[in-house]
């Protein structure tokens, strides 16, 4: 191979890895984690690893294919991703789409029928979110359902892959940060208008307007971080109090957005929504470990 036709293939590589969108594949990670440790007496075997890895996989394959269907409204609202700004085309996002998710299934297949399923099912509902004669992510309901449900897959992943059984903790820590995701990720609504009117959506944005919108992903993220709160007494689930901590600067912050209309502004609530979830994973994982680590008297 030519070194010109190196540099087009690792350009390409690379400008895929950015359309899988890196910080969405890390939280994927350590959702996955997460699950397999809250509910785990003892460390974890290796082979996790590779049943980790085909979430990342599968994760990968669902936003490939989301990117895919956004490129229009991506186009509008300009966002900085290369699909939108013609340093891929679709075709490859496509194929590379394809491949990852039968990467996910190839090594899912080693790890049982229940870990197998759980993981299509991941795959599924985002082909499902994206494309069809009725997209997921067209309507705010189902669009959050789904948001939910794939929140909350990752961590009964690890679980299963773990320990051949979702695990109560695993099972509640999911599904509380699964509601919880499911209304504050309204927020990565808010300077999208433009983009999601000419794409016919309708989200709370646009059939509430931003005001309302931004109160009722307040509102609701809290009522679910008290819940969440609730779920530190259970074994394994301390960490969720980490949720309850980034929901008042999430809440906090919406309140602002709605008053101003640079995008920085209305961008700065799905921020705090994306950090929230990246400390309170390390929180979760981070506390179990130390459990496994530190003897008790």
């Amino acid at each position: 191979m030519s070194t010109t036709g190196a540099h087009v293939q690792i350009s390409l590589c690379w400008h895929l890895m950015k359309e899988s969108r890196p910080i969405v594949l890390t939280l994927a990670a350590l959702r996955f984690t997460a699950g397999a440790l809250v509910a785990t007496e003892a460390p974890l075997k290796l082979d996790v690893v590779a049943a980790g890895l085909s979430w990342i996989l599968v994760t990968a394959g669902v936003y490939l294919t989301n990117a895919s269907s956004d490129v229009v409204s991506d186009t509008i609202n300009h966002k900085r991703r290369p699909l939108a700004q013609g340093q891929i085309s679709t075709r490859q996002v496509n194929v590379a789409a394809i491949c990852t998710f039968a990467g996910a299934l190839l090594i899912g297949s080693f790890f049982g029928p229940a870990f197998l399923v759980v993981l299509a099912s991941m795959g599924t509902l985002g082909v499902l979110y994206s494309i069809g004669p009725r997209p997921g992510k067209n309507h705010f309901f189902s669009a959050g359902l789904i948001v939910a449900l794939g929140i909350f897959l990752p961590y009964a992943g690890g679980s299963l892959a773990a320990h051949g059984e979702i695990r109560p903790p695993a099972l509640i820590g999911g599904l509380v940060c699964g509601a919880w995701a499911a209304m504050a990720s309204v927020s990565k609504d808010f300077a999208d208008l433009a983009g999601d009117k000419a794409d016919g959506r309708v989200t709370l944005p646009v059939l509430l307007g931003l005001r309302n919108a931004s109160q009722v992903a307040a509102g609701g993220s809290t009522l679910i971080a008290l819940l969440a709160l609730g779920c530190t007494l259970i074994p394994g689930l301390k960490g969720l109090w980490v949720l309850w901590l980034g929901t008042c600067a999430f809440a906090a912050v919406c309140g602002m957005s709605r008053k101003q209309n640079s995008r920085f502004s209305l961008g700065t609530p799905y921020r705090i929504f994306m950090m929230t979830q990246l400390s309170t994973n390390g929180a979760l994982i981070t506390m179990a470990t130390a459990a496994l680590t530190i003897p008790t008297p």
